[in-house]
């Protein structure tokens, strides 16, 4: 039998294993009781018997009471520190300075048992500033300032317990509040100041200096937190400025690099501007191929703009958008009487841009006997006109642009071969939008500037989400399309100083799926739609699981390994980067 068993035939339970190592670690095992009486000489008779055992009863009984003392003080020491712990976890999770000051107070009135509390801050002016109080009916006038000040300035709790104790006083506000007990802790946390936690009760025995220090250990925790919460919004708030400062670089560096209006910041962008920069110091035709809404009339006025011949005209039209027998006498003009209407001669396209250019756009759309007269004029230089006898001579710089494969036309036998070839003598491919997403950020802050303005709304900045957002769109309308979900987003907004994820409005029209597949070009291959959707559904699971790719692959169905490559094929990434295995 153990030493520090309780001994057989006392009555008292035998002492558990963890009773055991729990007095054991604490050092709190028991001595051994001490030793009755010694019987008289001779032998015990019965009533000296009877005496001894009751002697060794009591001090059996002695030292149990003793070991359950000593128990419970150990469990109260366990149980404010479990209380402890808990009230670290509930500071901790705190997500922002704001909710602090609730969490801190909900948890000091629970710790000590406290009836009354108030939070104070140091504001950045240093001055003290009431936050918050609890219950809701609290007054902070109705507390003891003096208490809260001496805690501020010695930097250390003030505490005042006891009715008695107190009425030698000088703190005429214990008194008349009628309180009980008073405390006053500083939130101290690297030799910083940040505030002081006030509570206060009016019933005596809730709490009391026994609880200062567990009411100390937690304040400092508090402090930690609120510290840690204050760095964390100043880094939020500096990472801020840094990306509007980064975006507003992003816009100045790509008007610098950009000529004619054109915004340019992903790499296949600039090489166009490039391109632009070197063509249009020549009067070589130029070819302009790209999707609907990619801008091909910009680089046609900018090949214009910013070459020698600025101050010569600039003609536009839009062969697809004109008929045919119209088409022919827009061009080259008319006499009058050539036709029914033509009541006076007519000077067509090609002699109002004598020196300077002519912009054919979606030429692919020309029909192939209007495609042979126009070949015509381009080698002989001249233009008759429609019901006229002789012809004008113009000197004519062509640029021509198409949403279609104009190679694939002449195979296919809607574009004449020797058109192409006279046509094609430089030639510039604008990528789409959904391929270049850091375009997306400079046009976005541009639109945003020019629709403030329009509709006279304050410039609102545009949040990372939303930036985030817009970039993954597949823009099949690509930037008239964007300028257009800007402009309104803008409208529909409420005006703030954020234009957030949530208020970027699409067009709310009902997606129709087969619309939606043939919104690319027309030559596009049956590939090319396969790939635009493969995109678009990644994208969008990758968006649902907050960019884990892992997550996304198993959404989708798919290996990790092969959704990182397809992530790399379409220009994609995950928020949550995970590394290939």
């Amino acid at each position: 039998m153990s030493e520090d068993s309780p001994p057989t035939g006392t009555g008292l339970p035998p002492r558990s294993p963890a009773v055991q190592r729990l007095l054991d670690r604490q050092g709190l095992a028991a001595a051994p009781a001490p030793a009755p009486a010694a019987p008289p000489p001779g032998g015990p008779t019965n009533t000296s018997a009877g005496e001894y055992e009751l002697e060794r009863l009591r001090a059996e009984l002695r030292q149990a009471r003793n070991r359950l003392g000593e128990l419970e003080s150990v469990a109260v020491s366990h149980g404010r520190l479990l209380e402890l712990l808990e009230a670290n976890a509930e500071v901790l999770v705190a997500g922002d300075a704001g909710g602090l000051p609730e969490r801190v107070l909900s948890i000091g009135l629970d710790l000590v048992g406290a009836e009354r509390a108030a939070f104070f801050r140091i504001g950045k002016d240093g001055a003290l500033q009431p936050v918050l109080r609890r219950p809701e009916g609290a007054e902070f006038n109705a507390i003891s300032k003096s208490v809260v000040r001496d805690a501020l300035f010695e930097r250390r709790s003030i505490v005042h317990q006891g009715r008695v104790a107190r009425e030698g006083l000088e703190r005429q506000s214990i008194l008349d509040l009628d309180l009980d007990t008073v405390v006053a802790t500083p939130l101290l946390v690297r030799d910083r100041l940040l505030g002081v936690l006030y509570l206060d009760s009016s019933r005596a025995g809730r709490f009391g200096v026994a609880d200062l220090p567990v009411l100390e250990i937690f304040s400092r925790l508090a402090a930690a937190a609120m510290l840690r919460l204050e760095e964390l919004e100043q880094a939020r708030s500096a990472s801020a400025q840094l990306e509007d400062e980064n975006r507003e670089l992003r816009i100045v560096l790509g008007e610098r690099t950009s000529i004619g209006g054109l915004l340019a910041a992903s790499p296949a962008m600039l090489s166009v501007v490039d391109q632009v920069r070197r063509m249009c110091r020549y009067r070589s035709f130029v070819r302009i191929s790209g999707e609907t809404g990619t801008g091909k009339d910009l680089i046609a006025r900018a090949l214009h703009n910013e070459g020698p011949w600025a101050d010569k005209p600039f003609i536009a039209v839009n062969c697809s958008a004109i008929a045919e027998t119209l088409l022919e006498a827009e061009l080259f003009g008319h006499v009058k009487g050539a036709f029914t209407g033509a009541i006076a001669d007519h000077a067509g396209l090609f002699e109002q841009a004598n020196g300077g250019t002519l912009f054919l756009d979606e030429i692919g759309d020309m029909p192939l006997s209007l495609q042979s007269k126009l070949l015509r004029v381009i080698e002989d230089g001249e233009v008759p006109r429609i019901g006229g006898q002789g012809t004008v001579k113009v000197d004519v710089r062509i640029i021509t642009a198409s949403h279609v494969d104009l190679n694939k036309g002449v195979s296919a036998g809607s574009f004449r071969q020797d058109l192409y070839y006279r046509l094609n003598v430089l030639a510039i491919e604008i990528p789409p939008l959904r391929e270049r997403p850091e375009d997306v950020a400079v046009l976005a802050e541009h639109f945003l500037n020019r629709y403030a303005k329009r509709l006279g709304l304050p410039r609102p900045r545009l949040a990372a989400a939303a930036l985030r957002r817009l970039q993954r769109e597949p823009w099949p309308g690509n930037v008239r399309e964007l300028e257009k979900c800007i402009e309104r987003s803008l409208a529909l907004s409420e005006g703030g100083a954020w234009l957030r994820e949530e208020d970027i409005a699409q067009d709310s029209q009902p997606a129709d799926p087969i619309a939606d597949l043939a919104a690319g070009p027309s030559s596009e291959t049956l590939k090319g739609v396969l790939q635009r959707v493969e995109r678009e559904k990644i994208a969008r699971t990758l968006d649902a699981c907050g960019g884990r790719v892992t997550a996304a692959a198993e959404r989708l169905g798919i290996s990790r390994q092969y959704l990182h490559r397809r992530l790399r094929d379409f220009g994609l990434r995950g928020t949550v980067d995970e590394p290939e295995s």
